[in-house]
């Protein structure tokens, strides 16, 4: 064995100079990759960005919002429409059996998480009394078309009839029922009137409520039977809400609210970046930037204090998507998303609603490595030209299904722009592979 070892040596190092499985190329081995951050400043990366405002309506977003003086300024009433065809019939059907209304109840549900107050506020519901339009009105306006404007006899809604007021306390469950008499009731259900709806209210100062549901409770007694029985509910639709003021115009870049605000930035990424010690040690510098080297690609925005009125109750979420033609803005139809995770649910960053107060300002990142990697490689994964030009905007997503819907929230995201302190940047992690040749 000892006279047969030198000749099972020389064989080795013949087997391994002929083939290297390991190594990058003959007479070479791989050598520990190195990985480093870049920190692109943005006129090295952006050459031109945008605020466009006027994306979708209120009664888009699918929940109403009351406020009373929130943050100091924001007033915001929601306005709900009742079944037409439904309402008529219960009332009919209630008339014509033994039957007797002896009241009924607004049942309202709320959104906790979306919502300012902690304790008990107190909330009041009212028919109007003017016919207004769900899909253009605002707190001038009942009505705003293309057939023409009708305003309101009094800004916020007009007049209201009262029909009640109850208090809701978030610690005792979500749901509020105010309750009618049989008067009260048998008004809101005329289906000569049905047309003016219903309008919600904040009475307690400085809060804002997040209205997710309402619906109408009829209350009646059977002839000759003690106990009350509760009909089928007549359920509100046409839900949307009314705010005054409208936000001022944004100081640097911003996102979200009701019309939707988008902040639109065009990208040209550069051919080299500069490189560290290490990096430089194991290939030319300065760095060619190409796909394989880049591990991750975040835009880094730093918040900023949004108006008093305009505060999330909740988190936001902001989101990226190529825009694919930036000179017909604002109609520009918008890509798919940048980023999804492994059950295809759209990616963004979660910012706080804390992130938005005076002092509360703070750096966060929104995912766009696919772009990235597409960007220097001038195409996508399919062949197509990459679009150098994203849409930042904020989505209301369902974390079952995975779809999204624009406007989010009448809150908005407020972010430094293009030379103001913080303004953003691009991160990148890249991972540079190296190999040193055989002595």
């Amino acid at each position: 064995m000892l006279r047969l070892l030198p000749l099972f040596m020389v064989a080795t190092l013949v087997v391994c100079q002929n083939d290297t499985p390991t190594a990058l190329d003959e007479g070479s081995l791989p050598v520990e990759p190195v990985t480093l951050e870049v920190r692109l400043p943005w006129s090295q990366f952006v050459t031109s960005a945008q605020v466009v405002g006027g994306f979708g309506r209120a009664d888009e977003l699918r929940v109403g919002t009351i406020a009373n003086a929130f943050g100091g300024t924001l007033n915001a009433r929601t306005l709900m429409h009742l079944e037409s065809e439904t309402s008529g019939s219960r009332v009919a059907g209630v008339r014509d059996s033994q039957t007797t209304i002896v009241g009924g109840a607004f049942l309202l549900r709320f959104n906790p998480d979306g919502s300012s107050n902690q304790g008990p506020v107190s909330v009041s519901v009212g028919r109007t009394s003017t016919h207004w339009d769900a899909r253009s009105a605002t707190w001038q306006l009942a009505v705003d078309s293309l057939d023409g404007k009708e305003e309101w006899p009094e800004q916020g809604g007009g007049s209201v009839r009262p029909l009640g007021e109850a208090v809701w306390d978030p610690l005792q469950g979500d749901s509020l029922e105010i309750f009618f008499s049989p008067s009260a009731l048998l008004t809101v259900l005329d289906t000569t009137a049905l047309e003016f709806g219903v309008r919600v209210d904040m009475e307690t100062p400085g809060e804002l409520v997040q209205v997710v549901s309402g619906e109408i409770q009829i209350f009646a007694k059977v002839e000759g039977v003690d106990t009350v029985v509760t009909m089928p509910p007549a359920h509100a639709t046409d839900l949307t809400f009314i705010y005054d003021p409208a936000p001022g115009p944004p100081e640097g870049f911003r996102v979200g609210g009701v019309p939707a605000w988008r902040t639109v930035i065009s990208m040209a990424l550069p051919a080299t970046v500069a490189g560290t010690p290490e990096a430089c040690a194991l290939v030319t510098c300065p760095l060619a930037l190409t796909a394989e080297r880049i591990s991750l690609a975040n835009l880094v925005l730093s918040t900023r204090a949004n108006e008093p009125g305009f505060q999330p109750t909740d988190s936001l979420l902001v989101h990226a998507r190529s825009l694919f033609a930036p000179e017909v803005l604002p109609k520009s139809p918008l890509g798919p998303p940048i980023f999804r995770d492994d059950l295809g649910i759209t990616l963004g960053a979660t910012l706080a609603s804390a992130a938005f107060a005076p002092g509360g300002e703070r750096s966060i990142e929104v995912p766009i490595t696919p772009l990235v990697w597409d960007l220097v490689q001038g195409t996508t994964g399919s062949g197509a030209s990459t679009s150098p030009t994203i849409a930042l905007l904020s989505l209301n997503c369902n974390p079952v299904s995975g779809s999204c819907v624009e406007p989010a929230s009448v809150a908005f995201s407020s972010f430094a722009g293009a030379g103001q302190p913080g303004e953003p940047f691009l991160r990148l992690i890249l991972t540079i592979s190296g190999q040193v040749g055989l002595p």
